[in-house]
């Protein structure tokens, strides 16, 4: 059987209540989490359910928990949000001090404990008397004021004298509130304060450091009694007087009402615990204010904690200079063992799903799962058994709205602040390691944003190399890519002393076909004769471009003279086949082309590609002048004269 028990801190109140716990489901094979409300409204109740959804928790103890937010109570709102998930009522469920009425409560007789601090601060003649208040709507704390401020008045305070402060049950507010209170009386010139009673030791000590930097004397000049009794009370500097409420028994007293209902067995709706003054030195009589010999066991573990924790704040930097989960990881096996925290689990968050980083349960080489589970869980598989024996203090461990990790841990006796400790150093860790691999990731992100981008510019930039070599009317090669081909091919030419050939082609009577038939059309023809000649022209490494107006070039690497010569019939043999009509040149009349062609194993070797192109061009203009539609090679050479033989 698991117990949760739901607090907003982890402090001495809830740990005294949850030691008590923890004696009676012991015996029943039980175990105590307290579980610790997330700092974002948006998670503290969600939290709760999730785990009681997963089955993670048995039953729920519920102390007088607050809206990190506003600060009001959300017992209600709470308790109403596990009665949406538990329709049958199966799940027990009791408060602490909520004063609920849908389910079975335990606390103290508020209104005698009260009467009783009244009656302690009252008796050396004091006559104003500073209340600070809780929570505004728990019942606990509104009990308490209003009976203070009723047994004021039955030792014959005058009404209005009995001044109110509210401070939610926080130290760190309850400071502030009295300040801003002390320094009003003096700016008013009224008379100071000259006993506080509070409705926890929390916000009692938060008065006893207001009225110190203040310049005032406790008890000599105000007197300070508290209530619950703790730890804190007890081991302060200044010994704080408080109302025992029996902690420890309240806490037994929740676990036998959720037994009882566990088991079917009617149980009593209100139990109440009697207030006993524990009189120190806040409150004391001069001289007498020695801490009582009962106290000595918890001072000595109070300050073994606080020593402790103090260990762990000096090397909490460690924390923060991780810059990885392996270094999280060494830096919790190397603090953890200083302190007095026996088991320890500590979990990352991400994505949704939690991996273990740290487990550390009395055990040598503890094996860390690092197999995923869920926040709700807690911990994974081969560890989940430790969430039954014993009490542990788990925290969802946040930044902001985000969930960055769990934390589960046990407590020493007196020592809550190192578990304070490490789940601040740790919630900032966590947070300083996400931001740093969001940085990671983006960076990478950034990386691969530039190596696509890039990759696309590549790309870009080849189409934009590769439209600059395309004639944009008819899709072949132009002069430009030509030029380039023939050098490539000259060089390999020289190199290996394979031949290299080309055709020169020039559309006959092309200016006569525009002026008849227009540009547009001569256009087309132009297209037409393209799709005749890549046609005709077969070899791989065979190149046909568009060189000027109606001329075009074919170059054939690898090819000699007489290969030149077949591509060249190829060629007019293609163009004849498609009988394209010339407008310009009678009935019947069909576009033809002259071809010059010439190769390098001239009968001279040629002095480079430039006279490869003038021969193939002087073949041209034999081809035109010898009645057109028609192919020349270069000419033999001259026979020398035989006179004289």
């Amino acid at each position: 059987m698991r117990v949760g028990l739901v607090v907003n801190r982890a402090e001495d109140y809830v740990l005294r209540v949850a030691a008590g716990m923890s004696e009676v489901l012991a015996a029943a094979a039980g175990s105590v989490l307290v579980l610790v409300l997330p700092p974002s409204a948006a998670l503290a109740q969600p939290w709760v359910a999730r785990l009681v959804r997963e089955g993670t928790v048995d039953a729920l103890a519920v102390t007088a928990v607050v809206d990190p937010t506003t600060g009001a109570s959300c017992v209600a709102d709470l308790l109403a949000q596990i009665g949406r998930l538990d329709r049958v009522g199966r799940l027990p469920v009791v408060t602490l001090g909520g004063g609920h009425h849908a389910v079975p409560d335990v606390s103290c007789d508020n209104a005698a404990g009260a009467a009783l601090a009244a009656r302690h601060l009252l008796a050396d003649g004091r006559r104003r008397p500073l209340v600070v208040g809780g929570i505004v709507d728990n019942s606990d704390s509104r009990t308490r004021e209003q009976a203070f401020v009723a047994a004021c008045a039955r030792l014959g305070l005058p009404g209005g004298a009995v001044r109110t402060v509210r401070a939610d049950f926080s130290r760190e507010l309850a400071y502030r509130r009295t300040t801003a209170l002390l320094q009003r009386l003096d700016a008013g010139g009224e008379d100071q304060v000259d006993a506080v009673f509070a409705a926890n030791d929390e916000m009692a000590l938060g008065a006893m450091d207001a009225l110190r930097v203040h310049g005032l004397r406790v008890p000599e000049d105000v007197a300070v009694v508290g209530f619950d009794d703790t730890e804190a009370a007890a081991t302060s500097p200044t010994g704080l007087s408080s109302l025992d409420q029996h902690l420890l028994e309240q806490g037994r007293c929740a676990a036998r009402l959720l037994l009882g209902r566990l088991g079917g067995r009617p149980v009593p709706n209100r139990v109440r615990t009697r207030a006993r003054l524990v009189v120190r030195a806040s409150s004391a009589p001069a001289g007498t204010g020695t801490p009582p010999v009962e106290d000595a066991a918890l001072l000595r573990a109070a300050h073994a904690g606080v020593a402790g924790a103090r260990e762990l704040l000096g090397l909490g930097h460690g924390l923060l200079g991780a810059t990885s989960e392996r270094g999280l990881a060494a830096e919790l096996a190397a603090l953890l063992p200083r302190t007095d925290v026996r088991r320890a689990y500590v979990g990352r968050t991400s994505h949704g799903t939690v991996r273990l980083l740290h487990a550390q349960d009395g055990r040598d080489g503890v094996l860390v799962d690092r197999q995923p589970y869920r926040p709700e869980q807690l911990l994974p598989a081969g560890h989940r058994a430790a969430l039954g024996t014993g009490t542990l203090v788990v925290h969802l461990l946040t930044d902001g709205e985000e969930e960055t990790g769990v934390l589960v841990h046990d407590v020493a006796p007196g020592d809550r602040w190192t578990g304070q400790a490490l789940q601040q150093g740790l919630s900032a860790a966590l947070a300083s390691l996400a931001r740093t691999d969001a940085l990671t990731e983006h960076a990478v992100g950034l990386e691969r944003l530039v190596a696509a981008r890039t990759a696309e510019l590549e790309e870009a930039n080849a189409r934009l190399r590769a439209a600059l070599l395309v004639d944009g009317l008819t899709g072949l090669q132009n002069r430009t890519s030509f030029d380039a081909a023939l050098a490539r091919a000259w060089e390999e030419h020289r190199a290996t002393g394979r031949p290299v050939s080309m055709l020169m082609c020039d559309v006959d009577r092309f200016k006569l076909y525009n002026d008849v038939a227009g540009h547009l059309a001569g256009d087309a023809c132009l297209r037409a004769v393209a799709g005749c000649l890549s046609e005709a022209v077969r070899g791989g490494h065979d190149a046909v471009s568009r060189v000027g107006g109606e001329e075009f070039a074919v170059l054939l690497p690898g090819t000699d003279v007489q290969g030149a010569r077949a591509v060249a019939d190829r060629v007019l043999d293609r163009l004849r086949a498609a009988g394209l009509p010339h407008p310009g040149g009678g009935d019947g009349a069909t576009v033809s082309l002259s071809i010059g062609y010439a190769g390098s194993a001239l009968p001279g070797p040629l002095a480079d590609a430039l006279a490869l192109v003038g021969e193939a061009d002087r073949a041209l203009y034999r081809a035109k002048a010898g009645g057109r539609d028609r192919a020349e090679g270069p000419r033999p050479p001259a026979r020398r004269s035989s006179k004289g033989r």
